[in-house]
């Protein structure tokens, strides 16, 4: 059955309703459109009237002054130099590589150009990410600084899976790591096995340990070349403990330096009164075995247990050569040298400290003690040598307390020639000012050297020269420099006062000696030199991007298409552009000092050839353009009132129309009902 007619009219006019009410709501959407746009034209306008230029001064042929428009290209061309200084302009790629590098400009270089510059057959690291993830036998190149920020470090490599690859650290600084651990091998490098660790700078490496093998660049190193490296740290272990390296074993160390405090706390049992780990401490490697070390240095503060050493704690079957200290080294035990510890079956020679000593016992200006088959030779010690009382020393021995104390060697038993102490040296036993105790064997021989410290002491075996020197060793053309000639020195042997071995002279006797220590100063290489960079991207790709990373680091950026290097293109004869960025603080203006040819900036206020002025001409064209924008939003507007208008009508009368329908209908359904019924 079909609808009725009336039916149908209501639908129809549902349906033109629905399009009044659309056409309602657009027109009521487009005045609001009108309403902000007319804000805006208004805003603009405001911004108009307080819109000024820049002028400056120029003189006319006759000699009368006036001001001209300044622009960017005539102010140029007066001579005035303008900086720009907004937000970059960079693309989308270039910001996330800027994000991504974090800081590092070398990474962001990279990154831009996608070269590093690194030797062939090198895997180049920018990262700390990077440089946790190497492969332990790979070969590595340090190709920018990495700051760890303090984080908790891991070390790359250990005892049963070594480093055995290279690394070249290529004059770049990793800064500010630690490691917090029970474990033993702490470092950069765990633990590295015939591996290669050069030019490598560690700064501010904070390592607490209770375990063994303990450095700021290696745990433990073996059969390892260490060259060019620079460490400053702070490090502290149980024992096996040294401020670059904890361990090294069969190594070749050259051109090294250590700026670091080195604590080894070694353990002891008191219920046997015994040490159960000796400690092993020293400003660059804290135990050193069939090793060669050349031309290495080290500072800061060293304390062990046993064993300190300003260099090493203990060396055995090493030749050290060409190296120094300036460390102040103190042990708890025995056994501290402003150079070495102990010195067993090794050579060293070229060599000298010059930091303070103190221990109980065997304490050296140079070595606190030196074994049978090691020799010394062209060395020289400036520190003192100071005896303290300590709650481990009877440990070593209850019956010599402070014993065994020297300007140069705590106790020799070895071979020292050509050598020189000038510290003072004191203590209780055996208190030497270049030898505390030369033991009684043929070995223990010392010739051409001399001291010119002071002894202090009560005991009656000291002396100038030696504390106590026993009947099987041998004192041979040495002196005491003294400031009066004839001066009796006295040597102790067994309880008899001999004074065979020492000769007395004078400085300058001294300094005519060739064969007495005297040409040691000269015959000793300097210390490491910080490593510089190598390998680095030099194209002009990666010199624009560096300049790109500074700009963006000093102005920040923006993200845009056009990636012109300067806002100034288009604007360049803009007078309205001008003073709008110089007014911003964009555009910074400068003049060239005709004497220095130093730059030096002005501003508008205070060059007294500029000024700043309304924009007369255009504040006119802001008012009529302003006037004629107002003109049209009004026309549009009154248009739209208009629609509203016809749509309000409309609507009304096809209301009017649907109620109508909906009554006659409604009457129509009663009215059948009823003759149904």
């Amino acid at each position: 059955m079909g609808l009725s007619s009336s039916q149908a009219r209501l639908l129809t006019l549902t349906g033109r309703m629905h399009d009044i009410e659309y056409k309602a709501a657009r027109l009521e959407a487009q005045k609001l459109q009108m309403a902000n746009e007319s804000a805006r034209v208004y805003e603009t306008y405001l911004n108009a009237l307080d819109a000024t230029k820049i002028q400056y001064q120029t003189i006319g042929t006759d000699g009368s002054l006036d001001y001209v428009d300044a622009t960017y290209a005539s102010m140029i061309d007066n001579g005035y130099i303008l900086k720009i200084q907004e937000p970059v302009r960079v693309t989308r790629a270039t910001a996330d590589n800027f994000t991504t590098a974090a800081g590092n400009k070398d990474y962001f270089v990279y990154l831009q150009t996608g070269e590093s510059g690194a030797p062939e057959g090198y895997i180049p690291i920018y990262t700390a990410e990077q440089l946790m993830n190497i492969d332990l036998d790979g070969n590595y190149i340090l190709m920018a600084d990495i700051d760890l920020g303090g984080a908790e470090w891991t070390p790359i490599g250990s005892y049963s899976n070594p480093f055995t690859g290279t690394f070249d650290g290529n004059g770049h600084t990793i800064s500010n790591y630690t490691i917090s651990t029970e474990n033993n091998g702490s470092g950069l490098f765990g633990c590295t096995d015939g591996a290669t660790i050069t030019n490598v700078i560690i700064e501010n490496a904070i390592i607490s340990s209770t375990g063994e093998d303990a450095g700021a660049l290696i745990g433990c190193a073996y059969d390892t070349t260490v060259s060019n490296c620079v460490v400053s740290s702070s490090v502290s272990g149980q024992s096996y403990v040294g401020g670059a390296i904890g361990c090294a074993i069969g190594c070749t160390i050259t051109n090294c330096s250590s700026s670091s405090n080195v604590s080894a706390s070694g353990s002891y049992n008191s219920s046997t009164n015994t040490i159960t780990s000796d400690g092993f401490a020293g400003g660059f490697a804290g135990y050193v075995s069939n090793c060669t070390i050349d031309n290495c240095s080290s500072s800061g503060t060293v304390s062990a247990l046993t064993y300190a050493g300003g260099l090493a704690g203990c060396v055995s079957n090493c030749e050290i050569t060409n190296s120094d200290s300036s460390s102040n080294v103190s042990v708890s035990s025995a056994r501290a040298g402003g150079l070495i510890g102990g010195a067993y079956q090794s050579v060293v020679s070229s060599c000298y400290a010059t930091g303070d000593v103190s221990g109980p016992t065997q304490i050296g200006g140079f070595i606190g003690s030196n074994g049978e088959t090691s020799t010394i030779s062209n060395c020289y010690a400036t520190g003192n040598a100071i005896g303290v009382t300590t709650e481990f020393q009877s440990v070593y021995d209850a019956n010599n307390l402070q014993d065994s104390i020297g300007g140069f060697v705590g106790g020799n038993w070895g071979t020292i020639t050509n050598c020189y102490a000038t510290g003072d040296a004191s203590g209780e036993n055996n208190i030497g000012g270049f030898v505390g105790f030369n033991a009684d064997t043929s070995t223990a021989v010392i010739s051409n050297s001399w001291a010119s410290g002071s002894v202090s002491t009560d005991a009656t075996d000291a002396g100038l020269f030696s504390g106590d020197t026993k009947p099987a060793s041998s004192i041979e053309n040495c002196y005491v420099v003294s400031s009066t000639s004839g001066e009796q020195i006295y040597l102790y042997t067994d309880g008899n006062i001999r004074s065979d071995y020492v000769t007395t002279a004078t400085s300058s006797e001294i300094n005519s000696m060739s064969d007495a220590g005297t040409t040691t100063t000269s015959s000793i290489g300097s210390s490491c030199s910080t490593p510089s960079v190598t390998y680095k991207n030099t194209s002009d790709e990666a010199l624009e991007a560096e300049a790109l990373f500074d700009e963006i680091t000093s102005l920040g950026y923006i993200v845009t298409d056009d990636t012109s290097q300067s806002s100034v293109n288009g604007h360049e004869n803009d007078v309205e552009w001008l003073a709008e960025m110089i007014n911003a603080g964009y555009i910074y203006i400068y003049k060239e000092d005709s004497e220095s040819g130093e730059l030096y900036q002005v501003s508008v206020a205070t060059d007294t050839n500029l000024r700043e002025v309304s924009d007369e001409s255009g504040l006119k064209k802001a008012e009529a353009k302003y006037e004629a924008d107002m003109k049209r939003i009004d026309r549009k507007d009154s248009k739209y009132d208009t629609d509203l208008a016809s749509i309000e009508n409309e609507r009304e009368a096809i209301k009017q129309e649907i109620e109508t329908l909906k009554t006659v209908a409604k009457d129509n359904v009663e009215r059948t009902f009823k003759l149904f019924s």
